[in-house]
């Protein structure tokens, strides 16, 4: 029986949900194998954006990808500020928005991305006992998910503690306008304060 260590609590993480909008629709133009490739080329590039931002990958379902800043540096690197790692979760959620306009003309179809990126603790590990893999739950994990939900297409909703982990350092970000998420939680637009941020 294959042993493995127990789901861990990791403070200060970063979370990002990211979505097609339009994806069902994109079976009315695509071929099924031309949509499977588009997905598989989706992947690949933002796959290779994980390196170039120093974020991590913990998986994909169906067209949906989900990220986050570096758990491991959270947990043994006092030194390391939750804000540097939003910020770079940031840059790489600006990258995707890139990597899907340009599939969009190469495809000549009508796809964009809703993006959502939630900060806070989370727990993160392997549970269950059939092909377990690594996955995230908590609070935090939640909110970005539903941050996506609501995004608009090529935007990037983040949280209250988002915003306020970007705004302690000139990180290239500032908070757009104001949302109300589900009637009962705020949430912003993010904003690149120059054009080539990016």
């Amino acid at each position: 029986m294959t042993s493995f260590n127990p789901p861990q609590e990791y403070d200060n993480v970063s979370v990002l949900f990211a979505d097609f909008k339009g994806y069902t629709q994109l079976y009315t133009s695509l071929s099924d194998a031309e949509v499977v490739r588009l997905l598989d080329s989706f992947y690949r590039q933002v796959d290779a954006l994980t390196l170039r931002f120093d974020v991590e990958k913990i998986k994909t379902n169906g067209d949906q990808y989900i990220a986050t800043s570096k758990m491991e540096s959270a947990l043994f690197l006092p030194q390391f500020h939750p804000n540097r790692g939003a910020s770079n979760l940031c840059l790489f959620a600006f990258a995707i928005i890139g990597v899907t306009n340009r599939l969009a003309i190469e495809y000549e179809c009508d796809i964009a991305i809703r993006i959502g990126i939630a900060s806070g603790p989370i727990i993160g590990g392997m549970i269950g006992l059939h092909k377990p893999s690594f996955d995230i739950w908590g609070k935090t994990v939640n909110m970005a998910a539903r941050l996506e939900q609501h995004s608009r297409a090529n935007r990037i909703s983040v949280c209250t503690l988002t915003a306020r982990l970007l705004s302690h350092q000139q990180s290239g970000f500032e908070p757009g306008p104001e949302i109300l998420l589900c009637n009962q939680y705020k949430a912003y637009e993010l904003r690149k304060t120059h054009q080539n941020f990016v």
